[in-house]
């Protein structure tokens, strides 16, 4: 049996708890690789460790380019007022991530990805959409299928009339939250493959309008 080539998609490899727990599921992949027959790689932007197996920087190595779209992606999200004390993000400026993974899914490099935290402008929403092989995406947090809110529920007693879920009823005021949600709704056809690492966060994900058709697996 040939191995299953996975490349995990992540910010960075150990900045952060999302970040950390990305970098372990790729280790704990490597460390199974001949039980599982995968061979397990990750794609950063920023990479900390030292690992051969973990490749680091920008898209095409666009270094120029790629910060001065961070820059103008940090600056949309300053613009934004809410209140929801969340941190946001808002991947609107294309990198050229989605051409680089592609181009090693066609040259059999890789057979499926793996999202996991994608702020920083990892990825944009348009081309998450253009990925062409089988994705899986571990939820971190609620932005896969929130607008460009990391959290909707902030408030544990919120009133909900005030503030309802607006993953579930959908974004109904014109701002930069209802923009990304927008994209997210244009793009995200493709069906992917949900990882959720709480019974709490796969059971939000099932009620949202972008991920009810979705397949959905708790992995503690």
């Amino acid at each position: 049996m040939k191995n299953i080539k996975v490349l995990h998609l992540a910010s960075n490899d150990k900045k952060g708890g999302a970040s950390r727990a990305a970098y372990r599921v790729h280790k704990s992949l490597k460390k199974y690789a001949q039980q599982l027959n995968i061979d397990s790689k990750m794609r950063v932007i920023t990479k900390l460790s030292n690992h051969s197996d973990i490749i680091g920087g920008p898209p095409f190595e666009k270094y120029i380019r790629y910060y001065f779209l961070r820059s103008l992606n940090k600056i949309t999200r300053k613009l934004y007022i809410s209140d929801n004390p969340n941190y946001f993000s808002a991947p609107i400026y294309s990198t050229g991530m989605a051409k680089e993974l592609n181009n090693l899914y066609f040259d059999k490099k890789l057979n499926i990805v793996n999202l996991h935290w994608l702020g920083d402008n990892t990825i944009s929403i348009k081309e998450i959409g253009d990925l062409k092989m089988p994705i899986a995406w571990r939820l971190a947090d609620e932005w896969a299928f929130c607008g460009c809110e990391q959290y909707s529920e902030f408030v544990l007693d919120q009133d909900l009339s005030k503030y309802p879920f607006k993953y579930i009823t959908g974004y109904k005021k014109w701002n930069l939250n209802k923009f990304i949600w927008e994209k997210k709704k244009k793009y995200f056809q493709k069906r992917i493959n949900i990882i959720a690492p709480s019974k709490w966060i796969a059971k939000n994900a099932s009620k949202s309008i972008l991920f009810k058709d979705s397949k959905i697996r708790v992995i503690p």
